[in-house]
């Protein structure tokens, strides 16, 4: 075998837990915020019988976590006014008016207006006290005590991120709502 046949095994053998990592370390960079929220609030791990149990700061296990997230969601799509069509309309082009205000460095006075309004629909939707719209309050009201100069491009990717967090959290909640929902034809 050559050199150059050797250095093809290699790269044949090595090329898929490569992908892996590379994926591994995106969903890292990605997800880093909420990996650090979650591991800040584990108190202990346990391991028995090889599965993995967490109890959280609270004395909450992974199990009781998911279970209260699963009654939050059921009593938020309860209380969500599915029917205000232009509201959920008006809500997503919002946010995503004001992604494209962050992406394209406008200035504070029209980041704030999209997040005004877009929080606007979020309570005439009927979030109000949910999660969704403390978050979305609260950049707004960050945003509007930030200086123009303040607007870096890593403050911009923050809110982008943040943004585009709030539309999952959203949209996932507009899925639990819809019976037989299919995202893809």
């Amino acid at each position: 075998m050559n050199e150059h046949t050797q250095l093809i095994l290699i790269v044949q053998t090595l090329k898929w837990p490569i992908v892996v990592l590379i994926v591994l370390l995106v969903l890292i960079i990605v997800c880093r915020k909420e990996i650090r929220n979650l591991l800040g609030r584990i108190k202990q791990a346990k391991l028995p019988w090889g599965g993995v149990s967490f109890e959280d700061d609270q004395g909450k296990s992974s199990h009781d976590i998911a279970a209260s997230s699963e009654v939050e969601t059921l009593s938020v799509n309860e209380r969500i006014k599915w029917n205000n069509s232009g509201n959920l309309f008006w809500l997503a082009h919002d946010l995503m008016w004001t992604i494209n205000a962050l992406s394209l460095n406008a200035p504070r006075d029209a980041i704030s207006h999209g997040l005004k309004q877009s929080l606007h629909h979020i309570r005439e939707l009927g979030f109000s006290g949910d999660a969704i719209e403390v978050r979305l309050a609260r950049l707004k009201d960050e945003a509007e005590r930030t200086l123009e100069s303040d607007w870096s491009v890593s403050k911009r990717q923050e809110y982008v991120q943040e943004l585009h967090s709030i539309i999952g959290q959203a949209g996932a909640l507009a899925k639990a709502n819809q019976p037989g929902f299919l995202r893809q034809p």
